[in-house]
């Protein structure tokens, strides 16, 4: 058993540092704390509260000297930045997948524009048709040509024919 002393100590030092209740208690259960105990310990060291149980073997507090705990915090530290890197990690991990998953949707959104513009897009007509609509515009300006000189040829009839029903009215 560690010297309560010393796990109050590292408790303190721990809750300083901003370290979340749960790992002091996953820390403390590491050393053979009960999950109970510990979660009053760091209840009485954030109360200010400091209960000092006398030992029950005072030759077991006495055999753990203060550099195992000081070996005990440099572990929890490592373990905490250990921790602190793979969560990190998991994020950085998290943000490239995001983004690469963005990038593929705007890849799929550019294709989906470029279907459109085709699908929208009047000149991927087929050749044959495109001289068949050429040859009906010919024929069409041809009919339209035609029919405005027959116009103009029966105006002339009209007016010759309205020339002899007058030279014939005055005779």
């Amino acid at each position: 058993m560690v010297d309560e002393k010393i796990i109050n100590e590292t408790v303190k030092r721990m809750l300083t540092s901003n370290i979340d209740e749960e790992t002091i208690v996953s820390t403390l259960k590491d050393i053979g704390i009960e999950e109970a105990q510990a979660k009053e310990i760091i209840a009485n060291v954030t109360s200010g509260k400091v209960v000092a149980k006398a030992p029950q073997k005072a030759e077991v507090t006495q055999t753990i000297p203060a550099v195992d705990a000081d070996q005990k915090i440099e572990t929890m530290q490592n373990e905490l930045a250990a921790q602190g890197e793979k969560t990190e990690l998991h994020e950085t991990a998290t943000h490239t997948m995001l983004n690469d998953h963005a990038d593929k949707l705007d890849e799929m959104n550019k294709k989906v524009e470029e279907v459109k513009k085709v699908v929208s897009n009047p000149t991927n007509v087929d050749a044959s048709l495109k001289v068949k609509i050429s040859e009906i515009e010919q024929k069409t300006i041809d009919i339209s040509a035609r029919t405005t000189a027959m116009m103009e040829i029966m105006e002339k009839i009209l007016e010759t024919n309205r020339q002899i029903l007058t030279e014939l009215k005055s005779k």
